[in-house]
C-alpha cells in the first residue's frame, strides 16, 4: 500500500510555510527589481518604439534567453545543455506542484501515471540531470574551478540532494518503507524549504535577473537604433555647402 505524505506532515502545514517562503522571496524580487530600475528602464521607455516592436522583442528575448537557452556569453561546452535541463526541470516540478495543489489537495496518494506524477518525475530527472552535467563541469574545468567558491559548491550540492531526497521519497512511499520514509520526506522539505528562502540571494536569482538585463540590453539596442540624425542647417554638396 502506498503511504500518503499527508500523514506525515498536515498538507495544511506545507502549505502555510510555502505560502509565506513565496511571499518573502516575492517582497525581496521587488525590492530588487526597485533597486534596478534605472538599469531596467529601458523596458519601459520601450513602449515609445509601439506596441508591435515591443512585443516582438519581449517574445524573441523570451525565445532566447528562456526557450532556448542561447547562452552566448563565456560559452562553455555543455552548458546550454545542462541551463536548459535544470530551467525546464525546474518548471515541471513547478507545474507537478501546483497541479497537485489544485487537484490534489488533501494529498492523497496519486497512481504513478497521473499526470502530476509524471510531470514531476519527468521534470526531477531532467532537473538531476542538468544538476550533475554542471557539477562535472565544475570539476573538469579548471578556469571554472578557479573562479567558483565553495558557496557554489554547496548550493549546487544541495540542489542535487534536494532532487535525489524527492525520489527517495517517493520510492519509500511506494515501498511501503515506514522505517525511513518520514525522515527522508523530512528531509527534503526542509532542503526545499532552505533553497527558496535563500533564492533570492543564491545563483536562482539569475533565472529572473539575467533575462531580465537581456530584454533591458535589446530594448536599449533597439531605441538607439531609431533615435534620428537632426537635419543639416544647410544642404551640402559634394564640394562643401551650396549657395
Amino acid at each position: 500500500m502506498t503511504l500518503s505524505f499527508a500523514d506525515l506532515v498536515a498538507v495544511e502545514l506545507v502549505d502555510a510555510v510555502g505560502m509565506s517562503i513565496g511571499a518573502f522571496v516575492a517582497l525581496v524580487v521587488i525590492l530588487e527589481l526597485i533597486r534596478w530600475r534605472n538599469i531596467l528602464s529601458p523596458i519601459i521607455r520601450g513602449m515609445r518604439l509601439g506596441t508591435g516592436k515591443w512585443l516582438q522583442i519581449l517574445v524573441g528575448t523570451i525565445k532566447s534567453e528562456a526557450v532556448f537557452q542561447q547562452i552566448d556569453i563565456g560559452y562553455e561546452k555543455g552548458k546550454w545543455l545542462s541551463h536548459s535541463l535544470v530551467m525546464w526541470g525546474f518548471l515541471l516540478l513547478g507545474l507537478a506542484t501546483t497541479l497537485n495543489w489544485i487537484i490534489d489537495p488533501k494529498g492523497y496518494p496519486l497512481p504513478i501515471w497521473h499526470i502530476v506524477r509524471i510531470s514531476g518525475n519527468l521534470g526531477g530527472f531532467l532537473f538531476i540531470v542538468g544538476l550533475a552535467i554542471i557539477v562535472l563541469r565544475y570539476g573538469s574545468n579548471e578556469v571554472k574551478r578557479d573562479s567558483i567558491g565553495a558557496g557554489d559548491y554547496l548550493f549546487a550540492f544541495l540542489l542535487v540532494i534536494a532532487g535525489v531526497t524527492g525520489f527517495a521519497s517517493e520510492f519509500a512511499s511506494e515501498l511501503n518503507a515506514t522505517g525511513i520514509i518520514y525522515f527522508i520526506y523530512a528531509s527534503h522539505l526542509l532542503l526545499c524549504a532552505a533553497l527558496l528562502v535563500t533564492a533570492p540571494f543564491t545563483k536562482f536569482i539569475h533565472a529572473i535577473g539575467r533575462p531580465l538585463l537581456r530584454l533591458s540590453e535589446n530594448y536599449m539596442a533597439a531605441l538607439t537604433s531609431t533615435v534620428q540624425t537632426p537635419p543639416l542647417l544647410f544642404p551640402v554638396s559634394k564640394g562643401g555647402v551650396e549657395e
